[in-house]
């Protein structure tokens, strides 16, 4: 126990130092482990001005990290309608890509191995029936299962198709009535929030580039390349003035640290809540399970997915990374700019930590790390 005092004390030190030397003007950090919640910090203000204070439950803009929430519920609809992610796409959705991908299973869709990252030129992204239109005209863009790459704006359309098939609602409806409801979660996907929530403005990314998203950030500069094609669609497609801010997805969804740190420590405690159990703990099971990892041909570094969720990566000298966490279990998703949160059933440990002041990364940087690698360094 005084080994989780001290990391405790370390973490808010850390929380108060990214304020005073990296720039932070306002955040949130969460963590659970079980049913408790061992660490609550907010700080700062919500908006570039410094009027209004940031409040425990406010609200951030979660770009990527919105693929936890989304991940999981396609999984549930998935189990309840008796598939899994070794099921074929085919069985739901056989137009997809000209039935080009029609054999490829439900999980290698999930993991980003079926090269759909980018719907067509001239498209909007907040378009539901013209996107998903482009999808079954698409080609891959790369053989199915010969590589991977994150679908930043095309992974939440296929995501909504998949639920609208087998749960007969949108993504956004289900997420809400299965799991975000009934935990009375601060954590939407989309934009259907309550009017009277505290929610923060997002703040233009300032600062270095990670070194992590380097490559990535590079290759954005390049009209021409697959990461700026991707990552133009999801700021919006042509008709989005979004666009101009890199990164800054439109496909997104809002929540607070504690909403996002609340679902993960469900996940990470096989989907028990208070004595019941509230997501099968296969689905569990499917969310931790490593089904691909190497070179990202959209991040331009080294990632690696189950079905739908980020898990760590071997490194090319064949050791594991630790941006989640010391466990290989760990799985989770970080948002460009800085939002990073995760759950690790090795501890039942759920992580979130959100910000307004967005910094220059894709992948968890040190601002969010410093953060979580006390809890698993004792």
């Amino acid at each position: 126990m005084s080994e989780l005092h001290a990391a405790v004390k370390t973490i808010t030190d850390r929380f108060t130092m990214n304020f005073v030397k990296r720039g932070d003007i306002g955040a949130s950090l969460s963590i659970w482990m079980g049913g408790s919640e061992i660490l609550k910090l907010h700080e700062g203000y919500i908006d570039k001005d410094r009027t209004t204070l940031w409040e425990d439950n406010t609200m951030v803009k979660l770009n990527s990290a919105v693929n936890g929430p989304i991940a999981a519920s396609v999984l549930l609809a998935l189990f309840h309608a008796d598939l899994s992610p070794d099921s074929l796409v085919g069985d739901i959705w056989p137009e997809l890509a000209s039935g080009a991908i029609s054999k490829c299973s439900l999980g290698q869709l999930l993991s980003h191995q079926c090269g759909l990252p980018v719907p067509g030129d001239g498209l909007d992204s907040y378009e539901h029936e013209a996107v998903i239109a482009a999808l079954n005209q698409q080609t891959p863009l790369w053989e199915p299962g010969t590589t991977h790459g994150f679908e930043v704006g095309t992974f939440s359309y296929m995501a909504d198709e998949l639920i609208r098939r087998t749960a007969k609602m949108p993504l956004a409806e289900y997420w809400r009535k299965q799991i975000g409801s009934i935990l009375d979660l601060d954590l939407y996907i989309g934009t259907n929030i309550p009017e009277n929530g505290s929610i923060a403005t997002p703040l233009p990314a300032l600062g270095p580039v990670d070194p992590g998203s380097k490559d990535a950030f590079e290759a954005f500069a390049n009209r021409d390349s697959l990461t700026s094609q991707a990552y133009h669609f999801s700021n919006g497609g042509s008709n989005g003035s979004a666009a101009l801010e890199f990164p800054f997805p439109g496909v997104s969804g809002f929540g607070s640290a504690n909403g996002l740190a609340r679902f993960y420590t469900l996940m990470a405690s096989g989907g028990h809540w208070a004595g019941f159990q509230l997501i099968p703990p296969e689905v569990c099971e499917w969310a931790e399970k490593l089904l691909v990892e190497g070179r990202d041909e959209i991040l331009r570094t080294t990632t690696a997915f189950s079905a739908g969720f980020m898990k760590d990566p071997m490194t090319s000298q064949k050791e594991r990374t630790h941006l989640f966490s010391s466990s290989s279990s760990a799985f989770g998703f970080p948002g460009e700019g800085g939002t990073f949160a995760f759950g690790d059933p090795g501890t039942q440990f759920g992580f979130a930590y959100v910000v307004n002041q967005m910094d220059r990364s894709l992948m968890p940087a040190d601002k969010a790390l410093c953060l979580s690698r006390p809890f698993y360094e004792f």
